[in-house]
């Protein structure tokens, strides 16, 4: 069984996967508009990596690993926005989760999800998991945020700018935003000799311990069971 404060780190959706990053400066708004358009034009050109990503999600689940257990038990949805780096080799997106299970719970869940390109194959890992708390978005604490809600939170908050160059009509990305996920977290790699390949190989290092933590399917069957009751165990 359980023990108390295991079950609350997954039960939660938050502490399990990684820690939840506190903001530190002002995200500007980015416009729905924006978005729209950006998907409109692009949707087409990465339809076949965004279905790749909802295939590893899938995989993910059928493995039983660790970082699968929100989407084991609550329904998520893959954000159709991607969000591309200068030379396409890194991508950004989040699965959006409504924890409807529970009747008396009180958020739901975004996680950010990234890419690496290395060597022709796409790595995916998760990255920061931000739980989002309905009392903040309409008044009824106890209900579920849609998927189009969870999907305006996050590309206001946690998505990366994108704007249009009108002299090079071309669409401008947050490159910074980019650097501090994808680069700045690895800070070992600064200093070595070949940067790239430190990078990479370090990501795929992740990638590879990700697939090797899974869920005990004893203590799977149990959460289940308890999500059949309706109600989180610890605040009942």
């Amino acid at each position: 069984m359980l023990n108390l404060d295991k079950k609350i780190g997954l039960l939660l959706l938050c502490f399990f996967l990684t820690y939840c990053e506190e903001k530190t400066t002002q995200k500007e708004e980015i416009s729905a508009d924006v978005l729209a358009e950006y998907q409109k034009q692009f949707f087409r050109s990465y339809e076949h990596l965004y279905t790749e990503i909802k295939d590893s999600v899938q995989g993910w689940i059928h493995d039983s690993l660790l970082i699968s257990l929100p989407y084991q038990v609550h329904p998520y949805q893959v954000d159709s926005i991607i969000s591309f780096n200068e030379d396409s080799t890194r991508i950004f997106t989040t699965l959006n989760c409504r924890t409807e299970g529970y009747t008396n719970a009180r958020s739901d869940d975004i996680q950010e999800l990234g890419g690496a390109k290395i060597e022709g194959r796409w790595y995916f890992l998760m990255g920061n998991n931000w739980p989002i708390v309905r009392e903040n978005y309409h008044e009824d604490a106890f209900a579920p945020l849609s998927f189009k809600e969870l999907r305006a939170i996050a590309h206001k908050e946690i998505f990366p700018n994108y704007e249009m160059d009108p002299i090079k009509n071309e669409w401008r990305f947050d490159k910074a935003f980019f650097k501090a996920k994808f680069y700045d977290a690895f800070p070992e790699c600064k200093t070595a000799t070949d940067q790239g390949h430190c990078y990479d190989s370090t990501w795929k290092a992740k990638w590879q311990n990700q697939k090797t933590r899974k869920l005990d399917p004893v203590e799977l069957e149990s959460i289940k069971k308890e999500i059949k009751g309706g109600l989180i165990p610890f605040t009942q």
